[in-house]
């Protein structure tokens, strides 16, 4: 397989896909990555990036995925 091929082939991950989260302190980015994958499954998330000013973003498989899950869930309850 070769680059143009991947790359055809391939869904980059885009801001669409995306939800930012802010760390709260004691809690990593593991447990918020477990607590969404409970929500959407965790064949759904696709990519995850820390950014800067202690944030990070989990990137889902659609737009839909997370139109879904935001419609859906009013709060994400990780470690109580």
């Amino acid at each position: 397989m070769n680059f143009d091929t991947v790359a055809t082939t391939e869904n980059t991950p885009n801001r669409e896909q995306a939800i930012v989260f802010n760390f709260i302190d004691g809690i990593s980015q593991i447990e918020y990555i477990i607590a969404i994958g409970k929500i959407v499954k965790p064949t759904n998330i696709t990519f995850v990036s820390q950014i800067f000013n202690h944030r990070f973003c989990i990137f889902l498989s659609s737009k839909q995925v997370l139109d879904n899950l935001m419609q859906q869930t009013q709060s994400i309850k990780i470690n109580e």
